[in-house]
């Protein structure tokens, strides 16, 4: 069974689309078998793979039943993925009100078994589609900039979440929070390091942890650019900062020394 990971923050501009992209493709070079599913109408997780968005099958036709899995699969990057555009917006009213909330976790079950991890981007903010990926996951990974106001941010996905585990999915966890644009030199820097450390302990309880990564993510002109080439990080620029930064992100996430 897949572990499946929602890459989520209440506030946009903080990275999430990017990791998204890095932690699909790093986990397919480690040899997993991933799926990515964009689930944000922007569809930018599908343009940043360099995956089709129209006049093909997207997630709008996978979670109304108007495609099937394999009508709605792309092979980019070295994972698969299901696209998405515009036309998910129209999901949310066409899905029937009663329990809707399920019906990504609904699709995504009888194929969980194919793949070693699914990787959901929805949109920044805490609606439809955000409460539908929290459903679906066994975790989530926060991406904070390291910034006052993305930590903020970060308090409300908190409540989120924790309504979530008592009313909707009672086994999530918080795999992290991961520090993005990241700047080490200043104390600036730092100091929203450290202040997100200690939210992360505030916050955190028995029941819900919210631990910080080691790893952070620097910032680098490399992603808007690997990003226009739907080009991974990792072949577009293999010895940048920022791909190593994802690299020891990754090991971190598995467990590796």
């Amino acid at each position: 069974m897949a572990r499946v990971i929602l890459i989520s923050n209440a506030k946009g501009g903080v990275g999430k689309t990017t990791t998204a992209r890095e932690l699909s493709a790093g986990l397919a070079i480690e040899g997993y078998n991933v799926l990515g599913v964009d689930f944000d109408p922007q569809g930018n997780f599908s343009l940043g793979c360099g995956a089709e968005r129209y006049d093909v099958a997207t997630s709008y036709h996978f979670i109304t039943g108007k495609a099937t899995f394999e009508e709605v699969i792309q092979r980019v990057n070295g994972f698969d993925i299901i696209p998405a555009n515009s036309m998910l917006n129209a999901a949310e009213a066409e899905i029937p009100t009663i329990g809707r909330e399920y019906k990504l976790k609904e699709k995504l079950t009888p194929i969980a078994d194919n793949f070693d991890f699914i990787i959901i981007d929805p949109p920044p903010g805490l609606g439809f589609f955000t409460i539908s990926g929290f459903v679906a996951a066994t975790e989530v990974i926060i991406p904070s900039e390291a910034a006052i106001f993305s930590v903020d941010a970060v308090d409300k996905i908190y409540d989120m979440i924790k309504n979530v585990k008592t009313y909707l999915n009672r086994d999530i966890i918080v795999a992290g929070i991961l520090l993005t644009m990241y700047d080490d030199r200043t104390i600036n820097g730092q100091s929203m390091k450290n202040l997100t450390k200690e939210l992360s302990k505030e916050l955190g309880t028995e029941e819900l942890e919210i631990p910080v990564f080691d790893q952070y993510i620097r910032s680098s002109v490399r992603i808007p650019d690997s990003q226009e080439k739907g080009i991974n990080i990792f072949e577009y620029a293999p010895r940048s900062t920022v791909a190593e930064d994802y690299r020891a992100f990754i090991k971190e996430y598995l467990g590796k020394e």
